[in-house]
């Protein structure tokens, strides 16, 4: 984050999830533009109040064990852009530019780029935060009624 303010202080990382590495916890700690706030849980519906008080989603993830993440779809919801590395199945679920930003995987320069490039443009955030809630209608229980109907009765 100290690289990405170090044009301009627009941006923060408010870091939510279990962290396992205390020495990344004592990063986020020192960090004056992190925070960590602990584990939200996908059972709890206050889960999509919580993200939609922020501006984007970051995923950062290049986990090996990594499937279909059910943060991305959580965040359109919330009606939150997702900021993605191109692991695995990102790319087939955020559409760059559009709802989200696909960034090259282990790239710092490349996320801090895509970072910094939004933080100059609210409008660009303020479109894809729209765009993000209509992406989230692909994932709606109506929709997934109907493809299951559809297959059920082929």
């Amino acid at each position: 984050m100290n690289r990405v303010n170090s044009e301009s202080n627009l941006a923060t990382l408010d870091v939510f999830g279990p962290v396992f590495d205390k020495e990344i916890l004592e990063s986020i700690e020192n960090n004056q533009y992190a925070k960590y706030n602990g584990v939200l849980s996908p059972d709890d519906s206050s889960i999509y109040t919580e993200l939609s008080k922020y501006d984007v989603l970051l995923f950062p993830t290049y986990y090996e064990g990594e499937g279909y993440p059910g943060a991305i779809v959580d965040a359109f919801f919330s009606g939150l852009p997702v900021i993605a590395s191109d692991w695995k199945y990102n790319g087939e679920i955020i559409t760059s530019g559009i709802d989200g930003y696909i960034f090259e995987s282990k790239n710092v320069s490349s996320l801090e780029n895509t970072l910094k490039k939004l933080c100059l443009n609210r409008d660009q955030i303020f479109k894809m935060k729209n765009n993000a809630l209509r992406t989230s209608e692909k994932f709606s229980f109506e929709n997934a009624e109907k493809i299951m109907n559809d297959v059920t009765f082929l």
